[in-house]
């Protein structure tokens, strides 16, 4: 099901929500929905797209739904809060509820990115708000996790505030460019970020994907870049479209466990007597 510029390149960045979250078109129909949203309407996750609210919901609660979706196309303003009904099984709920607006270049309303989480007595409400502000947040039209579209004829860019702040950049002293943001790749990562970059170009396939985690300059974050590349009609690289997460904290986590193992196996490749691994029961294992 192929979906619009403005929407695919939401879809990498709320795949990594925690949340229950869908996109639709200004009917109803789910185009895109991640596991949780799966999981929370007892549905299976592939069988989403291409269904109705109602068919996901039953009658009651899509009705509700449908109200604050023409609520949101008609002002063409993000509707948050809390709100009640029954799944189709019959059992009722509380969701707490975030619709944003996905507008076109021309800013019409296009398409809806629905943000759910069931509350049935679980959760304050501070918290909740907090959550869904955090989520609202990322993913009004990607802005959090840093856009960013890329000319492959001029070599110009278009970046989002928060691409200029992951690269660590004065958007008022900076020009955005594809030099510009290599500049900011650590040196010992230029190399193969480049071969990759230059592999997607070559790759004449139609996914076209760039895939990147790489160390900033001062060799202090760690950034994850996903793009899509566009072709023009003579098959020539027209544009590429696409995301930067600051992935640092993962990566941390990753190194910090590797360390630990290969320290691990220095003991035991070191050691001239036998070693044993046991449960709490002495046992071994």
């Amino acid at each position: 099901m192929t979906l619009p510029l403005e929407v695919e390149v939401l879809i990498p960045g709320l795949s990594l929500s925690p949340l229950a979250v869908a996109i639709s078109d200004c009917g109803g129909v789910v185009r895109w929905a991640n596991g949780q949203f799966a999981e929370l309407s007892g549905s299976d996750v592939g069988e989403i797209p291409g269904r109705s609210l109602v068919s996901i919901f039953g009658i009651e609660f899509s009705e509700v739904l449908l109200d604050i979706l023409r609520r949101v196309v008609s002002a063409a303003e993000p509707w948050s809060g809390e709100t009640a009904g029954k799944w189709k099984g019959g059992l009722r709920c509380e969701i707490a509820l975030t619709v944003s607006p996905i507008c076109s270049a021309t800013r019409e309303v296009t398409h809806l990115l629905w943000t759910m989480q069931d509350d049935s007595g679980r959760r304050s409400a501070t918290v909740r708000l907090e959550q869904l502000e955090r989520i609202f947040s990322a993913a009004q039209l990607a802005a959090r996790f840093g856009v960013f579209r890329w000319n492959a004829k001029t070599g110009k860019s278009e970046w989002s505030p928060e691409t200029y702040c992951l690269y660590g950049l004065d958007p008022a002293t900076t020009d955005a460019s594809f030099d510009s943001w290599f500049a900011t790749v650590h040196p010992d990562d230029q190399a193969w970020v480049l071969r990759e970059f230059q592999a997607t170009l070559a790759d004449r396939s139609p996914d076209g994907r760039l895939n990147i985690e790489y160390r900033s300059l001062d060799g202090c974050r760690w950034i994850a870049g996903e793009g899509k590349l566009y072709r023009d009609e003579e098959g020539r690289p027209d544009y590429m479209i696409g995301l930067n997460i600051d992935i640092t904290e993962r990566k941390v986590a990753e190194l910090a466990l590797s360390h630990q193992v290969e320290f691990s196996q220095g003991i035991f490749n070191s050691t001239s007597d036998s070693l044993a691994v046991v449960n709490a029961e002495g046992r071994i294992v």
